[in-house]
């Protein structure tokens, strides 16, 4: 099966994208990743769930009770954004500097340079994953019925894994050639940020400022998570064909990317 995957990847973007052929090193390497992350810290893994959780009472406190925004389930809506915001800006700094950062081991064994930028979006995801229940849990204790469209969230929180991996690889290579990009990404991160509907509701956004929305690469996947996870009605459709072709878009500049400068990199490294 999983040699079969590895094909498929092959053909579709010319090398192997998620590192089938090496799951084990990716597998150890997340381990890693996750003691080092966690060593001598008294509550781990809760540190990556607290942050977004308190910066989000900020933004409920700030929006709601100062400023009084009329939006049902305000606090399970910012946390809607908040987290999963919070995987996709981490995993993408990351990965940025992954495969600098690693260079050293680069030089001494033979290891797909994607690997790296792959390892930093899994360790992050896995981290998502756990906050997922948390979010489901405050949303059913401010009154939102679980439906089946909640199980929407998985296909959207698996795309937001795949666009945050494959542009912080595509940023991994850039990097390597451009360390400047490392200062130029955090503004970027900033800017990002209040151009998706996270703290705010996309029926908020003017009309003639829409097309903002349609051109961000996240902004589908966020209307999705928010709609599917409070019940709110939506389209349902245009959030799936959005978050599909912004999806497909990313591995297709991962594809282009890495197969252009992936020979050159140990040299420049």
């Amino acid at each position: 099966m999983v040699n079969a995957l590895s094909k498929a990847t092959q053909a579709a973007l010319g090398f192997d994208a998620f590192c089938l052929n090496k799951k084990f090193l990716v597998f150890n390497l997340v381990n890693r990743n996750l003691k080092i992350k966690y060593r001598r810290s008294f509550l781990g893994f809760f540190w990556t769930i607290l942050s977004p959780l308190a910066t989000s009472m900020i933004y409920y406190f700030v929006f709601k009770v100062i400023l009084k925004v009329d939006r049902p389930h305000y606090l399970p809506f910012i946390l809607c954004g908040v987290m999963p915001w919070s995987f996709f800006a981490q995993s993408i700094t990351e990965a940025t500097e992954s495969i600098v950062n690693n260079q050293g081991l680069i030089s001494k064994i033979p290891v797909p340079l994607q690997a790296f930028p792959l390892v930093v979006s899994i360790t992050n995801f896995s981290t998502l994953l756990f906050a997922l229940p948390i979010i489901l849990l405050l949303a059913w204790t401010s009154g939102v019925t679980p439906s089946l469209n909640t199980l929407l969230v998985l296909p959207y929180f698996l795309a937001l894994l795949l666009i945050s991996y494959a542009l912080g690889t595509v940023l991994a290579v850039a990097y390597v050639y451009l360390r400047d990009l490392k200062h130029a990404l955090g503004l970027l991160l900033q800017i990002w940020f209040y151009a998706t509907p996270i703290i705010y509701d996309k029926n908020m956004i003017p009309e003639k400022y829409k097309f903002i929305l349609v051109l961000n690469p996240v902004g589908s996947i966020f209307v999705g998570i928010q709609e599917s996870v409070l019940g709110v009605a939506g389209n349902t459709t245009m959030a799936l064909l959005g978050t599909l072709f912004w999806t497909l878009f990313s591995l297709l500049l991962l594809r282009l990317t890495f197969n252009r400068f992936r020979t050159g990199l140990p040299e420049v490294l």
